[in-house]
């Protein structure tokens, strides 16, 4: 027998893969796996990116990024954009470049919006919700 070595793909792949269909930021794709799924799956980022990994190394999709790609995302109004699979230290200094910038380097807390990340607890304050965020993917 002479199988595909792209598959079979594990039911949060599968599930991320059809996420993919339309463009979406990463909560947007953890949002739209729940909804696929009738609420069977829930991604943490990490599994999300994983999985994104996993079928960028099995070449069932590309990342995004050519020119024209980063200047769709900036016109969308981003304010940065990071090719895919991230490079978690340059992550880290564009955040921190951003953190000068709006001169909360010395703070622990860091609220955009009504977003706020405290880097003392490790967890996200969003819309009267608290997430916890594993050290592993905070840092």
């Amino acid at each position: 027998m002479n199988r595909d070595k792209k598959l079979p793909l594990t039911e949060t792949v599968y599930y991320v893969l059809l996420a993919l269909y339309e463009p979406g930021h990463g909560y947007a794709i953890m949002r739209r796996v729940e909804e696929l799924s009738g609420g069977q799956v829930r991604l943490a980022a990490g599994t999300m990116y994983g999985a994104i990994e996993n079928l960028l190394k099995k070449g069932l999709i590309t990342a995004r990024e050519s020119a024209a790609d980063k200047r769709e995302g900036f016109r969308a109004g981003t304010d940065d954009y990071m090719v895919k699979p991230i490079d978690v230290k340059e992550m880290i200094w564009r955040v921190e470049a951003l953190l000068r910038r709006s001169q909360l380097a010395g703070s622990r807390i860091a609220k955009i919006g009504e977003t706020e990340l405290n880097c003392d607890t490790l967890t996200v304050h969003c819309n009267n919700t608290d997430t916890e965020i594993p050290a592993k993917e905070f840092y």
